[in-house]
């Protein structure tokens, strides 16, 4: 799994060095590779359990 996230994360560096490299996540990208799907998943985890809450009702 660390192999995927850093392979994603070099994948993610070469393109944001291509558009301009400059930004935070392009000088660490295995950060937001971790970071980012854990995001995602807090978000929609939120909805999710909100939506199933009120189906009950």
């Amino acid at each position: 799994m660390i192999r995927d996230a850093t392979r994603l994360a070099e994948a993610a560096g070469v393109v944001a060095t291509a558009v301009g490299g400059t930004s935070w996540a392009a000088q660490h990208p295995v950060l937001m590779a971790v970071l980012w799907p854990l995001a995602l998943t807090a978000v929609f985890a939120v909805l999710s359990v909100r939506t199933y809450q009120r189906l009950d009702r």
